[in-house]
């Protein structure tokens, strides 16, 4: 098992070369305030980038903030995407979080460049060379009005290959991205019920063993001075969490499925069903007509995983 962990690893940090196939264009939708791990699902990002796995195209936000767009384009900037542009929430959702002070620093409000949201993804799709995925790790906010315009809902159907959902409890309960906020449940239901293209799910099970009460958790092996280090280092002094073993990895492992190739990420995805109340409960069913997939990972062994993702994100 060292062995072939050994192999995968070094597989995992050699970028794909001489493919006849273009990358995916990936636009990546995140809420970037409720917790900490959209910042490392950003680096997950931009190296699948930077290794020619995909062609992220923009990062959009799902909270309705100023400093929050600062904070990504801090990120984006220290990572080498200070020209990326950034789309405003297309709902009003005002969050704040304390470790967006940490970022800011990295990039230069001349060069910060926002549009709506919805209007920066039609402009992604109608101008993509391939296909496009959507990868959203918080609320839908910006996927379901996305889908609510019409020529957004005929772009989606025509350009897009997919969209990744981060959330879902395993295989009943409440999810943060589908409850929390206001419309956030109307969001996901809308989304479910009218996207042309294949939904794909990040769920509880995806990221967790839930009979082991274990999760994965990466971010540890960062640097202290990445701003993504200090990021994870506010949040967890100001929230009292421990991060000697890093933070829970919803959103990178989501990202870390959509954007990186399956024999790199060792995942798969299985048809599921899917419904969610108008209070935001979820209950998945692997019977029945099925409306999504599930991402699956290939194995129970969460250190490797953790290992594997922690390499990209140093």
């Amino acid at each position: 098992m060292k062995f072939l962990v050994s192999i995968l690893l070094s597989a995992a940090i050699i970028p794909e070369v001489g493919t006849a196939h273009l990358p995916p264009t990936v636009i990546l939708d995140e809420d970037f305030s409720t917790d900490v791990d959209d910042v490392l699902a950003v680096r997950m990002a931009t190296k699948a980038d930077k290794l020619g796995y995909i062609n992220l195209a923009c990062v959009g936000l799902s909270c309705s903030n100023y400093n929050a767009s600062r904070a990504m384009h801090g990120l984006l900037s220290y990572d080498g995407y200070s020209d990326m542009p950034i789309g405003t929430c297309s709902e009003e959702n005002v969050q704040t979080n304390d470790y967006w002070g940490e970022l800011w620093g990295y990039g230069d409000e001349n060069t910060l460049i926002q549009y709506n949201s919805v209007e920066l993804y039609k402009n992604v799709l109608s101008k993509s060379d391939t296909k496009v995925k959507i990868v959203t790790t918080g609320y839908l906010y910006n996927i379901a009005n996305l889908l609510k315009d019409k020529d957004g809902y005929e772009l989606v159907k025509t350009k897009c290959d997919s969209i990744w959902i981060t959330g879902g409890s395993w295989k009943s309960g409440m999810d943060n991205n589908f409850y929390a906020m206001p419309k956030s449940a109307e969001s996901i239901r809308y989304v479910i019920n009218h996207s042309p293209v294949p939904l794909v799910f990040s769920t509880s099970n995806t990221m967790s063993i839930k009979e082991e009460y274990r999760c994965i958790m990466t971010g540890d092996t960062l640097n202290s001075s990445d701003p993504v280090a200090k990021a994870l280092k506010k949040y967890g002094q100001v929230h009292n969490f421990n991060m000697e073993n890093g933070y829970y990895s919803w959103d990178n492992v989501c990202v870390f499925a959509a954007c990186y190739p399956f024999e790199v990420n060792q995942m798969h995805l299985t048809p599921c069903n899917i419904y969610v109340a108008p209070n935001g409960a979820n209950t998945f069913d692997l019977e029945g007509n099925f409306n999504c997939q599930v991402i699956e990972r290939n194995s129970n062994d969460l250190t490797w995983y953790e290992d594997v993702i922690n390499s990209y994100m140093n």
